[in-house]
């Protein structure tokens, strides 16, 4: 058997916190961490947790996608 169980999820869910943590550190907030903390808790549920995945990646997507546009802005001035 090749399952990792909930160990992946459980995984996922301490490396989201890690990264909301630091990213307040850095007083640059991210949405992005919060779904996706969310979507690992909510994991266990079949079609709401594939879902919520789902979500939480294209919010991750976005959050990156703003954080790239303000770097290259700041870069430009």
């Amino acid at each position: 058997m090749l399952s990792t169980g909930w160990t992946a999820l459980l995984v996922m869910f301490i490396l989201h916190t890690i990264t909301l943590i630091l990213s307040i550190r850095d007083s640059q907030f991210s949405s992005g961490s919060i779904v996706g903390m969310v979507a690992s808790f909510l994991g266990a549920i079949p079609i709401l947790g594939w879902m919520l995945h789902t979500a939480s990646a294209l919010v991750l997507l976005i959050d990156a996608g703003q954080e790239t546009g303000k770097a290259k802005q700041k870069d430009n001035f």
